[in-house]
């Protein structure tokens, strides 16, 4: 079963860089292996991981992604919503495109191609390349067509920093409006 070979790859990852591997670390670590392309939040993993030990509490949830972000064994996704959703680092560079208005979010094709123009920027500037997940912000046709021009931009995007959530956010997936 691949979501338990890839389960015992992170387990031991944490044994070898020496860190403990509570109960609860693992049944987080197996929940985001089995919803992997979900783009799960904390909340959702939580709500996930609960489902099997109600006793998980959110700062478990944040220690865990937390620590697993800073090994390198998860990826932190912004797409400017306030809060990161997660995806389980491969060793490509994976591309998601999302509107600013309504909130859809695409996995852009040919991710090959633009990795490899990706590589070739990095390398320009005498970086080594890290695989890694890129969010592109846009205003998908229909929202498009159904908003004036002059009002398309929307606020500013924030950047991808660490708790810098500058700007108004993103749509809601069509629940909401710019805040």
């Amino acid at each position: 079963m691949l979501s338990g070979k890839m389960s015992d790859q992170y387990k031991e990852e944490l044994k070898k860089r020496g860190f403990r591997l509570t109960s609860q670390r693992e049944i987080i670590i197996r929940t985001l292996i089995e919803n992997s392309g979900k783009h799960c939040s904390v909340n959702d993993l939580r709500e996930l991981a609960q489902a099997e030990d109600p006793t998980i509490g959110i700062a478990t949830i944040y220690r865990t992604v937390n620590l697993l972000s800073r090994l390198g064994l998860l990826n932190l996704v912004n797409m400017e919503e306030g809060f990161y959703r997660f995806e389980l680092p491969g060793q490509k560079m994976h591309f998601h495109l999302y509107c600013r208005i309504c909130g859809k979010v695409i996995h852009m094709e040919d991710e090959t191609d633009k990795e490899a123009t990706v590589k070739k920027w990095v390398e320009e500037e005498a970086f080594h390349f890290l695989p890694q997940t890129l969010e592109i912000a846009a205003v998908c046709d229909e929202c498009h067509r159904n908003f004036p021009e002059n009002n398309i931009a929307g606020p500013p995007c924030s950047g991808f920093g660490h708790g810098r959530m500058g700007g108004h956010g993103r749509g809601q997936g069509g629940r909401g409006r710019w805040r």
